[in-house]
């Protein structure tokens, strides 16, 4: 069993009707520190990033509703386990 600290993000579409959570393997982290830090100096970046990847997957646009980072343990017969989420932006919209 795998497990690291991930950057996590939360989108809606614009009209609320459909959210997506996706979790990046590719940038683990030690500790939630690092993850935070990267994060703060990254963050319109990975921002960006996920809307246009979410966009490419469902062919709709979509808006940050979180991001933050999460404990993620990887299962080989399932899908991973999240648990303490600390998210480090809540978007203000509805």
């Amino acid at each position: 069993m795998k497990f690291a600290i991930l950057i996590y993000a939360v989108l809606t579409t614009h009209a609320g009707d459909e959210v997506e959570r996706f979790i990046s393997w590719n940038l683990p982290f030690e500790n939630y520190y690092k993850c935070s830090l990267f994060y703060k100096e990254n963050f319109k970046n990975l921002q960006e990033g996920v809307k246009d990847h979410a966009k490419k997957m469902h062919k709709k646009q979509f808006h940050v509703k979180e991001m933050g980072c999460v404990h993620a343990t990887h299962h080989t017969d399932r899908d991973p386990t999240l648990k303490n989420f600390q998210p480090l932006f809540k978007s203000e919209l509805l």
